[in-house]
């Protein structure tokens, strides 16, 4: 599983959406069983969306650079 997103330019919304992960037990499973970079940048989107974020793939591939 990539590292969880950590963004210097952004990183409150980012902070938040993690913790939301991190907190909820079912999405952390889905986080945890992602194969690979493009499967974990389109749970991020979907998921994201779902809880009122919306990050663009961009954003998530800096992001994962970044932590």
């Amino acid at each position: 599983m990539p590292a969880m997103l950590k963004s210097p330019e952004s990183a409150e919304p980012f902070d938040a959406f993690r913790n939301i992960v991190l907190a909820t037990p079912g999405l952390l499973a889905q986080f945890r069983a992602v194969p690979d970079v493009p499967t974990f940048v389109a749970l991020v989107q979907t998921a994201a969306a779902q809880h009122g974020f919306e990050f663009t793939a961009e954003e998530i591939h800096a992001a994962l650079r970044a932590s």
